[in-house]
């Protein structure tokens, strides 16, 4: 199965949530989706490519700095926030797509 996964950038009015967070969900995500065709996309205005490149080396990126709706020809699946508007591209694009909201929420 081919799943995206996209970043889940804290939004900036959550005041509790913990930075670590972020690494949490995808760490989790990437191990137990073990055997999957997985990418990730980086939000646009992310400046963390180079720590995901140390810390998960050989993990397949998306390209952030294309639109989105073209990233969306290739998964079946597609995993992010709920509070993304990516989520509701995904959607339309009658993707399978499966929202995450992590604590505090």
């Amino acid at each position: 199965m081919k799943i995206l996964i996209l970043q889940y950038l804290q939004p900036t009015i959550d005041k509790l949530a913990m930075p670590a967070t972020e690494t949490q969900y995808f760490a989790s995500l990437m191990f137990g989706l073990v055997g999957n065709d997985i990418r990730f996309r980086l939000h646009p205005e992310s400046k963390a490519q180079a720590s995901y490149d140390a810390l998960y080396p050989g993990v397949r990126f998306d390209d952030q700095n294309r639109p989105f709706r073209h990233s969306l020809d290739w998964p079946d699946v597609v995993i992010g926030p709920a509070f993304s508007g990516a989520m509701l591209e995904s959607i339309g694009a009658g993707k399978r797509t499966y929202m995450v909201l992590l604590p505090p929420n």
